[in-house]
């Protein structure tokens, strides 16, 4: 499974990220970030993780039927919270 993290704050760095990152079988996809100094903690930490400036950016990414990706997007269009987002 591969799992993405949108924003790099205190929760994403010390909570999600590590235990996506020990959990078995599963991957860290993709990291959202928007700000340069997040950037640069996501590289120093992750230099392999692609990093995305949007949720919209990280779900165009991610491989499903275009009927099912519209629909993501839109959703994620929709959002004012930070997600953890997980998918196949």
């Amino acid at each position: 499974m591969k799992i993405g993290i949108v924003g790099y704050g205190t929760g994403g760095k010390h909570f999600h990220a590590p235990f996506i990152n020990a959990a078995e079988g599963v991957e860290l996809a993709g990291i959202v970030a928007r700000a340069p100094a997040t950037i640069a903690r996501v590289r120093a930490d992750f230099p392999d993780i692609p990093i995305y400036a949007s949720l919209t950016d990280m779900l165009g990414q991610v491989s499903m039927p275009s009927r099912s990706r519209h629909h993501r997007k839109r959703a994620a269009n929709w959002c004012w919270k930070r997600l953890l987002r997980v998918w196949r």
